[in-house]
């Protein structure tokens, strides 16, 4: 993945979120530590404060 724009919005849309929760599942399954899900979000990024739910409960897979 790569870096998108502060104000695309990209990873908040329903295929942003799909493919991030893709690449954090495959990476899991393929043994990987200390996958990041925000790595096109930074925290200054908007996504952090419209999405939290949604960060929590795809980080969650990744701390337990």
């Amino acid at each position: 993945m790569g870096y998108t724009p502060l104000l695309t919005h990209f990873e908040e849309d329903a295929v942003g979120k799909d493919i991030a929760e893709f690449v954090v599942d495959r990476c899991l399954a393929a043994g990987f530590q200390g996958v990041v899900l925000t790595s096109n979000a930074a925290p200054h990024h908007p996504m952090w404060h419209t999405d939290r739910d949604w960060m929590r409960k795809v980080n969650a897979r990744i701390t337990t």
